[in-house]
């Protein structure tokens, strides 16, 4: 109810005069308030016989009792006794009766007899200051009533059933649903429908804190904060709600250590695996190049065509670094071959030009005697086109006229070669360990066939005798040599043609 002070009076003679509002003495609490019917209006204490309360559009209004005096006032009466507002701050005159009243009645609105303790009728925009819950300011008796504004239910009341329907613990003072002792009100969602709870419980969910993942706030009748499962795919009220071995913890499904929590398809189906498990396909981590599947429980990948499984890895099954099912590289080849892989299976192709190849067609010859017979292991062969001056073997070309030289076949060309120790003059044998020495070159090996490879092809001279060579048939041997090929081999063949002669020119003339 709307708490009214009046200052009151020490004496209840208008002479005696009444404090303002604020005074610190002779505050009493009014009767008047507002209301839902005449019930929540009372009289106060020490008023006269005449005054009586009625409810007048929700405001608790003094008014003569017709029943308490039949016969109306004393208008004779100079005290006022029968009109007296125990605590107010006015004197209310009893008046003759009029056009409106058959009997004496007390004059509650007369402000001639008020000593302005709040307000007047003639002043009540002015006096009267509402607050966020009240409307509709009254004057009685020199006090301000108000009604509750619409719509009615807490926090705002015109009586204490418009807080909590038994009325009971709770007061509508300044028309605000107030609970009594240390609470606090808590609004209903209708009049009558509020709770009064402890000052630090809560009135609503949200008044309590958030909790985790798993949880929406609860707040009981009572005030009291606490969580509830949101129903989330594993959350819970309690265990059974989880299923397996999983137990509700904090509204949460919860596995024991080194285990994760799988839900169900419905409320109790989960069940607890290895936190290296998979629940659905989304635990799994993505591998390049193959597919994965969660398969109970595990995660199993599938390599996507054209690649196959190395531990753990999908590897391409066209790479030379793991071709057809192999989870190494292909082997090496030869200089002129480079690892291949076709079709799923390791192999070579040509590493360059010519002599390297894939085919016959990619040799070139390296002189007008050499053609192309063969591609073998990625490498030309060449042989002898048959014209005169070619050969394939030093048995082809004519014996030389000088006795110090033999035939030889460089590049499928006729050349000749010095004879290792022969001498023309009848002499002894060159000693080829001292004129190898006195050259200053090593004395090479000549016992065995020379060999000769490379630049399109290759030749062979016969092994040579034990007679004295001639320096002037090494020399045009040496020089037929590199006339009849360009190739590295020729080239070399030619030096050592070279030296060898005049390794013999200088043993001659010694």
């Amino acid at each position: 109810m709307l708490g009214l002070r009046f200052t009151a009076c020490l004496a209840l003679v208008v002479a005696a005069g009444c404090g303002s509002v604020d005074a610190p003495v002779g505050v009493a609490d009014s009767a008047l308030s507002s209301c839902n019917d005449v019930n929540d209006c009372s009289v106060p204490g020490g008023s006269g016989a005449c005054v009586g309360v009625t409810c007048n559009g929700h405001h608790c209004e003094y008014t003569t009792d017709a029943t308490a005096c039949p016969t109306g006032c004393d208008p004779l009466d100079t005290t006022f006794a029968d009109c007296v507002v125990g605590g107010g701050c006015s004197t209310v005159p009893c008046k003759i009766a009029d056009a409106t009243h058959a009997l004496p009645f007390c004059d509650f609105d007369d402000t001639t007899t008020m000593n302005r303790c709040q307000c007047t009728t003639a002043t009540v925009g002015t006096d009267c200051t509402a607050n966020s819950c009240q409307k509709n300011a009254s004057c009685q008796a020199g006090t301000c009533t108000y009604e509750a504004k619409a719509p009615i239910g807490g926090p705002c009341c015109n009586a204490p059933t418009d807080c909590i329907s038994s009325g009971t613990g709770v007061d509508c003072s300044n028309n605000i649903c107030a609970c009594k002792g240390s609470k606090k009100f808590c609004n209903g969602a209708a009049a009558g429908d509020g709770r009064c709870v402890a000052t630090a419980g809560c009135c609503l969910d949200t008044d309590c804190p958030a909790g985790n993942g798993c949880q929406v706030r609860t707040c009981s009748i009572a005030g009291a904060c606490g969580f509830a499962s949101n129903g989330n795919p594993g959350c819970c009220d309690m265990d059974a709600d989880c299923g397996g071995t999983a137990t509700c913890a904090n509204n949460t499904c919860t596995c024991g250590a080194g285990e994760k929590f799988c839900t169900g398809a419905s409320a109790g189906a989960g069940l607890c695996i290895p936190t290296t498990g998979c629940c659905t396909v989304s635990d799994c981590a993505a591998h390049t190049d193959a597919s994965v599947a969660c398969t109970n429980n595990a995660c199993v990948y599938t390599c996507d065509s054209g690649f196959h499984d190395c531990s753990g890895t999908c590897k391409s099954s066209s790479s030379v670094d793991s071709c057809g099912t192999m989870c190494t590289s292909c082997p090496t080849g030869n200089a002129c071959q480079t690892p291949a892989c076709t079709g799923g299976a390791c192999g070579f192709v040509a590493g360059g030009a010519s002599p390297c190849c894939n085919a016959t067609g990619d040799c070139t010859p390296a002189n007008a005697c050499q053609q192309a017979t063969a591609c073998t292991a990625n490498m030309c062969v060449f042989g002898s086109t048959g014209a005169s001056g070619c050969c394939n073997s030093a048995s082809d070309c004519p014996k030389p006229s000088e006795p110090c030289l033999q035939a030889a076949c460089v590049a499928n060309q006729c050349a000749t070669s010095p004879i290792l120790g022969c001498s023309d003059d009848g002499g002894t044998a060159i000693d080829m360990t001292t004129a190898a020495a006195d050259a200053a070159t090593p004395a090479p090996d000549l016992s065995a066939a020379l060999s000769l490879s490379g630049g399109g092809g290759c030749a062979f001279a016969g092994a040579l005798p034990a007679s004295a060579t001639s320096a002037t048939s090494a020399t045009s041997a040496a020089s037929a040599t590199s006339a009849s090929s360009s190739s590295p081999s020729s080239r070399a063949l030619f030096f050592f043609a070279v030296a060898l002669g005049l390794l013999a020119l200088r043993r001659r003339r010694a």
